[in-house]
């Protein structure tokens, strides 16, 4: 997870790790935990990577699906939250699968699935409007030599600037997950049971709704802006 963190951010990758994981130095503090406002920035980091990763696949079916996902709205709405949702939560369930043998690790990296929805909207609220229009406004003016697909290096720039969006705008709600104990991110004491403060259906449904909205709206703005 942190490989690919670093690959989309950069530097900013190495600085989330750095803070969201640090330990405190003193002997008495061994036992404290990193803070929620600490930890949910690796946590933001590692949604908005695995959703990135997806936002490529998006991105690849428009590109080379184009007759297909170009003619029907329906398809191309669908699909630009389906992949990201799914290599997010894919990414994230795999790097569980492989550290199963570290006892205590379930327990201490957890999403549910109402977690993974919102933060999914959330992170592409970021970076689908960056894409659109770094690509509306400057990068399909200049495509020469290369064409524009995804072996455009300018377009990877693009995506990594929409990763760091994407993380900024899923943070805040990455940190009140934490506090209220729905989601678990590098929890130290993993024996120690963990008070979890669930929220009400309706605002859960609220949450999804707004969230979902807020992606679409950010999606459309950003094409207007794009192509203004």
């Amino acid at each position: 997870m942190w490989l690919l963190s670093t690959l989309f951010l950069g530097p900013l990758g190495l600085v989330a790790y750095w803070v969201s994981v640090r330990r405190p130095h003193h002997a008495e503090e061994s036992t404290e935990r990193v803070s929620a406002v600490q930890r949910a920035l690796g946590s933001a980091t590692w949604a908005a990577s695995g959703n990135v990763l997806g936002g490529i696949g998006v991105l690849a079916l428009l590109l080379y699906l184009q007759d297909i996902f170009g003619a029907y709205l329906v398809l191309q709405i669908a699909a630009t939250f389906l992949v990201p949702f799914c290599a997010g939560w894919l990414i994230f369930a795999v790097s569980r699968w492989i550290s199963r043998s570290k006892m205590g690790y379930e327990r201490a990296y957890w999403r549910p699935a109402f977690v993974e929805v919102v933060s999914t909207c959330l992170v592409l609220v970021g970076v689908y409007p960056t894409v659109n229009i770094l690509i509306g406004r400057w990068l399909s003016r200049w495509t020469v030599p290369f064409g524009f697909d995804l072996t455009y290096p300018p377009l990877w720039g693009a995506l990594c600037l929409s990763a760091i969006a994407g993380t900024l705008v899923a943070y805040p709600f990455h940190v009140w997950m934490l506090r209220r104990g729905m989601i678990r991110w590098d929890t130290e004491a993993i024996s120690e049971e963990i008070a979890v403060r669930e929220l009400a259906l309706y605002v859960k449904v609220a949450l999804v709704v707004l969230s979902f909205a807020a992606m679409l709206g950010a999606i459309f703005l950003s094409m207007q802006i794009a192509q203004g």
